[in-house]
């Protein structure tokens, strides 16, 4: 048993059943024994996909949320909240001027919301992304703003200034 994913597959499993019913009866595909054991072998299959995701619970390297907050908790361990990401927005009139806005401005790039937070120098601010996790740290280019802005030509969305945790994600 090299691979016990494969072992435990469907097909590995219905084919070790019929194994076992003489070769007198017909087994193929269609027949009534095929179709009365498939079902079985299916619920099998699903019962080993559980077992195994249930025991990548049990352990700290495979384990996630709620499941890997117990394991914690076990020795005296507290997990870390996720964090937003917080990254650099350079904002442009039509000209490619520099422009400033209104903090608390919020854009959207993907499915990620950004929030301007804090202005660092003309036309460039901090922004948080809404999602905690590291999913703020990963996009970068050209943001839609939520409301008009007047006078706005482009937001870019560049440098990671605090890159944030993946906890809870």
């Amino acid at each position: 048993m090299e691979n016990l994913d494969e072992y435990y597959d469907f097909e590995n499993i219905i084919q070790r059943m019929l194994s076992k019913v003489p070769d007198s009866v017909d087994k193929r595909e269609g027949s009534i024994i095929y179709d009365a054991i498939a079902p079985c072998a299916a619920e099998i299959a699903q019962m080993y996909i559980i077992l195994k995701d249930t025991i990548d619970l049990s352990f700290a390297d495979t384990s996630v949320g709620e499941y890997l907050d117990k394991l914690c908790n076990q020795v005296g361990i507290q997990r870390n909240q996720a964090t937003n990401s917080i990254r650099k927005v350079e904002f442009y009139d039509e000209s490619e001027n520099l422009i400033d806005i209104s903090i608390g401005e919020r854009f959207t790039l993907n499915d990620l919301i950004y929030k301007v937070t804090k202005k660092i120098d003309t036309g460039i601010y901090e922004c948080e992304c809404e999602i905690e996790g590291t999913k703020g740290n990963i996009v970068s280019g050209t943001l839609i703003p939520i409301n008009y802005i007047e006078g706005l030509g482009k937001a870019i969305l560049t440098d990671i200034l605090i890159p944030r945790r993946r906890y809870r994600e």
